[in-house]
């Protein structure tokens, strides 16, 4: 018998192939990293969102209940008009009208924070009947940045975007196997050892030679000379795939720069819309008050009184709904640059960013 080991070890590739194959395998641990922090990023993402869903489904319900109490006086004060006999009946059904509609507002409102509220609990990996308490966010929100912020917005999502990051780790692990490839029809330095064991049988009780150990070690240089153009055929497959991954990386940068202008200016009509919203509830307000002093000094007609109270109600509702928008927006302004959140901070983090985190517009 005559056990013994081979060991072949590659010294050096001459077209630098096992330097690529190291870069190609370290790029792709680096895509699947990246690739595994946005999919952290989309998840808050969703958290953020459905939280300023819920937000504005609870701010709307405290606004039905509003404008059902102001409907219930209203319906209470042409009954009286009308039992002491200065009221008229039509006053009565359109207050009714008026209290009946304001009912259903209400159930609306009540309907959409439980659908809310599951969503919520969903996106927290929670059952959907968990109750999640929740504080409205306080402080107010960034104004208008300058265009100059805008541009520094977009290129840091070109630098911090994680599926951006993905994308390039992945064009440069196919660059590297362009190199694997073109590295087969270059000579490779190989040492090779190998160690055996030497036995000898005895004859007759006598032993001729003791058992022994064979050692050695050679240097090998290996060199295909043709191999049916298979070498060449897998560096042009690896070629195409590294400018497949180019023109998805160039499109995918466009489209970044592309979400980050669109998202900006759906931030910047958010608040344009909140200035006109809150103007509007003021002068509604306002006008509210002064129908109801008015038809109760008997100078208004009931109608008055209830053009005047949907009008305060259209007005909580936009109040409402932008107030969600410019959280949304923001949230999604902040996605769309690489950012974990609006209250994230970082050297180097965006004007917004910093302004939503300096001015508490964050749970």
């Amino acid at each position: 018998m005559a056990p013994g080991i081979q060991l072949s070890y590659l010294i050096l590739n001459f077209g630098g192939g096992r330097q690529a194959a190291v870069e190609q395998a370290l790029q792709e641990v680096y895509s699947a990293n990246h690739t595994y922090n946005q999919a952290i990023q989309d998840a808050i993402l969703e958290v953020e969102l459905a939280y300023y869903s819920l937000c504005a489904t609870v701010s709307a319900i405290d606004f039905a209940d509003s404008t059902l109490q102001e409907t219930m006086a209203a319906l209470d004060a042409a009954k009286l008009r009308m039992e002491n006999g200065t009221g008229a009946e039509l006053d009565v059904l359109q207050a009714q009208a008026a209290y009946d509609r304001a009912q259903y507002a209400k159930a609306e409102a009540s309907g959409r924070r439980k659908i809310a509220e599951g969503l919520l609990a969903k996106v927290l990996s929670l059952p959907a009947n968990t109750s999640v308490a929740i504080a409205q966010p306080a402080g107010e929100f960034p104004g208008l940045l300058e265009i100059r912020d805008v541009r520094a917005l977009i290129e840091d999502a070109l630098s911090q975007r994680p599926d951006i990051a993905s994308l390039r780790s992945v064009y440069k692990a196919r660059l590297a196997a362009t190199r694997v490839a073109a590295a087969g029809n270059k000579p490779s330095l190989h040492l090779i050892s190998s160690a055996m064991q030497n036995t000898y049988e005895t004859f007759g009780g006598k032993e001729f030679q003791d058992n022994d150990w064979n050692l050695g070690a050679t240097l090998s240089l290996r060199w295909t000379i043709f191999d049916g153009f298979q070498t060449k055929n897998s560096w042009l497959t690896a070629m195409a795939n590294a400018e497949a991954s180019r023109l998805q990386l160039e499109e995918a940068e466009i489209a970044a720069t592309a979400e980050v202008w669109n998202r900006y200016h759906s931030y910047e009509t958010a608040l344009e819309k909140h200035r006109a919203s809150t103007a509007f509830l003021k002068s509604a307000s306002k006008a509210h008050t002064m129908a109801v002093e008015a038809y109760e000094s008997g100078l208004r007609s009931m109608i008055d009184r209830l053009n005047a109270e949907e009008q305060l109600s259209l007005a909580r509702k936009q109040s409402v709904e932008s107030r969600l928008e410019i959280f949304s927006a923001l949230s999604l302004l902040s996605h769309a640059t690489g950012k974990l959140s609006g209250n994230q901070s970082q050297t180097g983090s965006s004007p917004v960013i910093n302004q939503a985190k300096n001015q508490g517009a964050q749970p």
